[in-house]
């Protein structure tokens, strides 16, 4: 199964947008309320760029070391080596010793992929000599293979339709070593892991490894080349075919006109020159009458498999020494006999569209264009700031929701300016309204010291009341007591309110016997009040009113000792004038009964009260 060849890390994502600039093909997507950009695999033409733009390095692309591994440690395989190696080790002073190395991981079977550029090449110089009045692609490069493919359907039949030249070489090693064997490819191109994924087909490559990858595996084996004799390629060698990597060394092999006169080739080469050329050579292929030789990398020299993607300059003139000990290394009879040998070999393939161009109705164009602010006249220009080419592609892909209207220059200044706009206004109301605040805080600090004096001269007062006050809640834990209700615990009360002031946070199951607590647990479960209910405790008689403070959580009660003298008088009074109230009722209700009598009762009770007055005084 192909799996995607990059990926973006979601963690590692900054949303800079600086990848979906980059890539040529629009093939990031960033949905609207995403924290991460994410790469549509269907879109991708795999050619890295968006690699080194990421400041993060969030993006990467799938090793394939383990898959390599497990191919080396079989009898049967067979390793196929890029030209382009001699610009990714310099320091290897022997094009033999990189046989050798490969040997020493596992390979089998090294072929150089030279020799498939020979047998390409033949097959373009063909083409090319014999013209029939249609002008071609090469179609040596996946990166530009795969971007017909999506985004120009319309010049699939311009490409050329030969295999590369590591297909080539893939067909000739199964030849060689059998149609079971398994073969890597070691290049500086990532669209190679997907572009020659093809097990249905005799030219199938089963892992594709980068340069990097390579040293990688190198680092692993701890293999050096001063550690190791000389050992050559195996099967057919090339003499010039080394020259591949570099975008137009496969014409030196052929005995095409180069001039600018009368050369019947444009190479192209670039990543911004590679898509500018597709979209002329679509639109004026009639009047411009050339053929594109393609490589969206500067050649192979520098594809995103390579560890250094500088030196431009060094790793051509690297390429050409490399071709000068390879040339030397054979003669032209014996490169003439492999030619004559492995010339028969099917080198004809077909390419399909598969087009990824975004269609959106011109209405939702226009619609996302007025959003984004965007004047008539501007619409097929733009600053690309945003790494479309207009400002109208920028809002198609807004439209179906594969880019952020953000990413537009224009827009993100106009709503950062609308921003400060409208935090200048509210800083300019904070300012106006600060002394106003000020005011209020003042009131609510003045407020705040009278709630506290209020509180204490409450709790004075709690203090000083010669009846016992407890507050509880619902686990009959106190909340506070005064001193009354302490004194009336005895002894023990006192002892721990010397330790807990008050007794806040005690437990009241401790403190009063089963029979009073049932009280408190009636008042709290049934939020019903107890009025003056009078019980025996400590020797004692309490008159008790339990109140519901707060539903179900808080209860508060006042305890009175009836037979404390301040408290037993001034109750008698109460409860005969509780008798009086009652019996008036009844009195006037009989009167008619008792007539002078009922006054006569009225009077001697009266004289009770009276007489505990007087006492009292």
């Amino acid at each position: 199964m192909k799996n995607a060849v990059f990926y973006i890390n979601a963690n590692k994502c900054i949303l800079c947008y600086s990848c979906v600039r980059t890539c040529p093909v629009k093939a990031i997507e960033v949905k609207a309320n995403s924290t991460f950009a994410k790469i549509i695999d269907s879109r991708c033409v795999n050619c890295g760029s968006c690699v080194p733009s990421c400041p993060t390095e969030a993006i990467v692309y799938t090793k394939s070391i383990e898959q390599a591994d497990a191919i080396l440690s079989k009898e049967k395989n067979a390793i196929l080596l890029d030209p382009a190696i001699a610009a990714e080790f310099p320091d290897i002073s022997d094009y033999r010793k990189f046989a050798q190395m490969l040997r020493q991981i596992g390979g089998k079977n090294i072929f150089d992929v030279s020799f498939g550029v020979d047998l390409m090449t033949i097959q373009y110089q063909q083409i090319i000599q014999n013209f029939k009045g249609k002008h071609y692609i090469t179609s040596a490069c996946p990166v530009i293979n795969d971007m017909v493919s999506k985004y120009y359907p319309e010049l699939l039949s311009n490409l050329i339709t030969v295999l590369t030249p590591a297909q080539i070489m893939a067909k000739i090693a199964r030849k060689i070593v059998g149609n079971d064997s398994e073969i890597i490819f070691i290049t500086s191109c990532t669209a190679s892991k997907s572009a020659y994924f093809k097990p249905e087909k005799e030219e199938h490559i089963d892992c594709v490894l980068t340069f990097e990858e390579l040293r990688n595996i190198f680092l692993k084996h701890n293999i050096s080349e001063t550690q190791l004799e000389y050992s050559d390629f195996d099967g057919p060698q090339s003499r010039m075919g080394s020259l591949f990597p570099i975008a137009n060394g496969w014409i030196e092999l052929t005995d095409l006109d180069q001039s600018i006169v009368n050369s019947d080739i444009i190479t192209i080469v670039d990543k911004n020159n590679s898509i500018n050329a597709l979209d002329e050579y679509s639109d004026k292929m009639n009047q411009i009458r050339k053929h594109l030789n393609m490589f969206y990398c500067k050649g192979c020299i520098n594809g995103p498999g390579m560890t250094n993607p500088e030196n431009i300059l060094l790793k051509t003139n690297l390429v050409a020494e490399y071709t000068k000990k390879r040339a030397n290394s054979i003669s032209i009879k014996k490169w003439q006999d492999y030619i004559g040998e492995y010339s028969q070999i099917e080198m004809e393939t077909s390419f399909e569209a598969n087009d990824q161009r975004i269609s959106v109705p011109e209405e939702r164009v226009l619609e996302t264009l007025a959003i984004l602010k965007k004047e008539k006249s501007d619409y097929t220009k733009g600053c690309q700031v945003c790494g479309y080419k207009s400002c109208k592609d920028f809002a198609a892909y807004v439209a179906v929701g594969m880019a952020k209207s953000d990413m537009c220059l224009h827009n993100s200044l106009d709503h950062r300016n609308h921003y400060i706009t409208s935090l200048q206004k509210k800083i300019e109301e904070m300012q106006h309204s600060h002394e106003e605040v000020k005011i209020e805080q003042e009131k609510t600090k003045k407020d705040k010291e009278l709630a506290q004096q209020a509180m204490e001269i409450l709790n004075a007062m709690l203090q000083k009341l010669p009846a016992a006050v407890v507050i509880v809640d619902n686990s009959l834990k106190i909340i506070r007591s005064n001193q009354s209700f302490i004194n009336l615990l005895g002894k023990e009360a006192l002892e721990i309110s010397e330790i807990i002031p008050e007794l806040s946070g005690a437990d009241l199951k401790t403190l009063l016997p089963p029979s009073v607590l049932q009280y408190f647990s009636f008042v709290l479960e049934n939020d019903d009040n107890i009025s003056n209910k009078d019980i025996q405790f400590n020797e004692k008689l309490i008159n008790i009113s339990i109140f519901s403070i707060h539903k179900n959580k808080i209860v508060g009660a006042v305890l009175r000792d009836l037979y404390a003298p301040e408290i037993r008088d001034e109750e008698v009074i109460n409860r005969l004038n509780e008798v009086i109230d009652k019996n008036l009722q009844m009195v006037q209700k009989i009167g008619f009964l008792l007539g002078e009598e009922a006054a006569a009762t009225e009077q001697m009770l009266h004289s009770i009260i009276q007489s505990y007055k007087s006492n009292k005084k």
